[in-house]
């Protein structure tokens, strides 16, 4: 069985997540977990940031970073998507 890899949580990341209308940052929470949990999600790779991915959350996008040896992922922020 896989387990999940822990959430770390930035205080941008926060903050931009309390900004959000309630039904997004379930969302977008959501989201976030799943991918702990799954590694399932729509992401994108940061150009210029080995361990950096965007998640597509719609219409929002969350900036993560991943930390393979303590099996951290973290959120470093939530803004609305331009693509």
């Amino acid at each position: 069985m896989r387990h999940p890899w822990e959430i770390g949580w930035s205080y941008p990341g926060l903050w931009s997540l309390r900004q959000l209308p309630w039904q997004d940052g379930a969302m977008v929470d959501s989201a976030v977990q799943t991918f702990a949990a799954t590694g399932e999600g729509p992401t994108e790779r940061v150009r210029g940031a080995p361990n950096g991915l965007w998640l597509k959350v719609p219409p929002h996008v969350v900036r993560l970073s991943i930390d393979v040896p303590s099996r951290t992922i973290f959120v470093w922020w939530i803004c609305r998507a331009w693509w």
